[in-house]
């Protein structure tokens, strides 16, 4: 299993070929050319946790 910080709440964990995206916020980078993606986690709606754009 991996885990990668992505910025400020912003968390990328794989394990083998499953992987998930937690939190992709304002504050965070890096996971902008992650492809292919199952499944993104958002655990509330504050800006520093989901960015709708």
């Amino acid at each position: 299993m991996r885990l990668t910080k992505l910025g400020h709440a912003c968390l990328h964990l794989r394990d083998g070929d499953a992987s998930v995206l937690i939190d992709p916020g304002l504050w965070s980078s890096g996971f902008e050319n992650l492809r292919g993606l199952p499944a993104i986690l958002i655990t509330h709606q504050h800006a520093d946790h989901v960015d709708m754009d």
